[in-house]
Parts: structure tokens; C-alpha cells; sequence
């Protein structure tokens, strides 16, 4: 995404983008009905899109405030490559809260 930014040929970087970055979502949807017990899936489903439409509108409020506030036309593709940067932490911390022993589940 910044090379589509900053990079001559800025039609290729977006093919490459849009063909790299097309294929986590589907896998990164599959996580949540990991974490989740099946009668509560529905529930945690439900908070899912509720959070992640939220995170849409104030993503792009906040990518369009930085252009205001720098003039810089490309900032909002900067803006959401930092936040695919972050996607990692956050599956990162996502897989070390799925690996701890499950506390509080109730005996079988």
C-alpha cells in the first residue's frame, strides 16, 4: 500500500495489493469461531461486526482527518498500511490468549 503511495506504476502496486492483501481476511475470519464456544458464536459474531463497522467509520474519519491535516493526498493509504502493520501484534496476541489454559470452563 505504500508503494501505491509513493512508487512509480502505482496500477501495478494496487493489482499487487489487491491480489496479497484479498487473501488474510477469510483466513482471519476463521479465528473467531476458534476462540468462541459454539452456543456463544452467534454473540461473539454479532460483537464482531459490530466493533469491526465501528472501526470502519472511525478508520476512515481519522484517514481523512490526517489528509486534512497534512495536505498530503496519499496519507490515507499510509494511514491504513500502518494499520494492516498492526494486524500482526494483534494476531499475535490473539494466538497467545487462545494458547493459555481455558480458566473457568465449566467440568465435562
Amino acid at each position: 500500500m505504500v508503494c501505491i503511495a509513493r512508487a512509480p506504476l502505482p496500477t501495478l502496486w494496487m493489482m499487487v495489493t489487491a491480489i496479497l492483501l484479498g487473501l488474510p481476511p477469510s483466513i482471519m475470519m476463521a479465528l473467531l469461531p476458534r476462540a468462541v464456544r459454539a452456543e456463544h458464536l452467534a454473540t461473539a459474531l454479532g460483537v464482531f461486526y459490530g466493533l469491526f463497522y465501528l472501526g470502519m467509520a472511525v478508520s476512515q474519519t481519522l484517514a481523512g482527518l490526517l489528509r486534512d491535516l497534512t495536505g498530503d493526498p496519499a496519507m490515507p493509504l499510509l494511514f491504513a498500511a500502518a494499520l494492516m502493520v498492526l494486524t500482526v501484534p494483534a494476531v499475535w496476541v490473539f494466538w497467545r490468549l487462545e494458547a493459555r489454559p481455558d480458566r473457568g470452563s465449566p467440568a465435562v
